[in-house]
């Protein structure tokens, strides 16, 4: 019987601390996380102020699943849309120009990381100034492709 409870401790333990301890990021692991997120928003920011969709469409997953933006979501977006929703919105544009004030990286494991960014955005529409707030959440998945957007949120004020 005693036997029985060691056994039933010891694969509770395992149930519940290897999946855990398989998931652990070494200090190394964080540092090229960090590293290659950090160079991938260098290029978004750029893909944004030269309204270049290739330069953002690079770092979106052929999974992305929804953006949401200020109360409306896109669920069962992809890729495909994404390109044509900023195909949409640059074709109105004479010019954009966003600023990076906070990036935020957290990693929850090995193959996925969330990044929060804030700054401004300021754009000429039809020759009319407008500009907001802007703080975007990004949910990435590394990939064989390496590391990609799979969700999107943006709120502007």
């Amino acid at each position: 019987m005693r036997n029985k409870i060691y056994f039933a401790v010891f694969l509770s333990l395992c149930v519940l601390f290897v999946p855990l301890a398989a998931q652990q990021v070494t200090d190394a692991q964080k540092a090229e996380i960090e590293k290659t997120l950090t160079e991938a928003y260098k290029e978004i920011v750029a893909g944004l102020n030269n309204m270049d969709i290739g330069l953002i469409l690079k770092y979106i997953s052929e999974d992305f699943q929804e953006r949401v933006e200020s109360g409306t979501m896109s669920i069962g977006t992809t890729k495909e849309w994404m390109a044509g929703y900023l195909n949409g919105r640059y074709s109105r544009m004479s010019r954009q120009n966003y600023v990076q004030d906070i990036l935020k990286i957290h990693i929850l494991s090995p193959d996925i990381a969330y990044v929060v960014q804030a700054g401004g955005i300021s754009y000429i529409v039809g020759g009319k100034h407008g500009g907001a707030g802007l703080i975007m959440t990004h949910i990435w998945k590394k990939e064989q492709s390496g590391w990609k957007i799979i969700h999107i949120h943006e709120s502007k004020w």
